[in-house]
């Protein structure tokens, strides 16, 4: 079970307007409300379209945090300088590590670009979002006792969900011969699907932007060698490079936005992507 700051409990229901729940990303929503189902609100600190390494909550989200009894985290860049004030909004708010059981891997990129921090985007591995489920699902039903089996039956549902896509993605993957297991993206946030599904992550993005003209050439030459066809932009960032790449391979690009609140869409649109370059 989940080791939370206090030993408040809560018994609710819909009529009570549900136990306050917030959490970092958009990506977070969707299982929180799966698990909690009518128990729960949800509310999102970063915003769908804005990016978890630079964006700053306004006055009125923390303030809304004061009537909040639980925040997950992420390890999202921008809990480094947040979390502290978050932690501090709310007497009894209770801070959980939405991660704390996933295995982390350091960020990667392409040439210098890897800085030796852990990648926090653990969230599009369909494999460690069903362990995350877990916490989620522990969570409510140690704040929330009255309703654990309500929890763990809705936890149930939503993990079984989710071995059908990673069965899927499991086959269709391995059913492909690939003359290369090598995508692009410009963020490199797709490393923990990349480890899951036996594929490889190459980052266009150098040392937090756009790359130089020579390592803009030195990835077309990679791309070609590679037989990359798929590139993954995002709505946070420049597509601008991954264009020219596509365009110089005969490739194309796919936006991806990796916190999207639609997350389920995401994997089968990531899907859809690998299966299209192939044909």
């Amino acid at each position: 079970m989940a080791v939370l700051a206090s030993g408040v409990s809560f018994s609710v229901s819909a009529d009570q307007g549900g136990l306050q729940i917030a959490v970092s990303i958009a990506s977070q929503i969707p299982f929180v409300e799966r698990i909690g189902g009518e128990n729960v609100e949800v509310e999102v600190m970063v915003p769908p379209g804005s990016s978890p390494s630079t964006y700053e909550p306004t006055f009125q989200q923390m303030a809304a945090l004061e009537a909040s009894q639980v925040y997950f985290t992420l390890s999202v860049p921008f809990e480094d300088a947040w979390l502290r004030r978050i932690a501090e909004s709310g007497p009894d708010l209770q801070i959980v590590a939405m991660d704390r059981d996933i295995d982390k891997m350091p960020i990667g990129g392409y040439g210098s670009q890897g800085s030796g921090r852990a990648d926090p985007h653990h969230w599009l591995s369909p494999p460690y979002m069903r362990i995350m489920a877990i916490t989620i699902y522990e969570t409510l039903a140690e704040i929330d006792p009255a309703n654990a089996s309500y929890y763990f039956n809705n936890y149930r549902a939503l993990a079984q969900e989710i071995n059908d896509l990673d069965s899927r993605l499991l086959a269709s993957l391995d059913d492909i011969e690939w003359g290369s297991n090598a995508f692009m993206v410009f963020h490199p946030a797709w490393g923990y699907f990349a480890r899951a599904y036996g594929m490889e992550q190459v980052a266009i993005e150098t040392r937090g932007g756009e790359p130089t003209q020579a390592e803009l050439a030195e990835l077309v030459d990679f791309a070609r060698e590679r037989g990359v066809q798929v590139i993954f932009t995002a709505p946070q960032y420049s597509a601008r490079s991954a264009e020219a790449i596509a365009e110089e391979v005969s490739g194309f690009t796919v936006s991806m936005n990796p916190v999207d609140p639609d997350w389920f869409g995401s994997m089968e649109a990531a899907l859809e992507a690998f299966l299209d370059a192939l044909e």
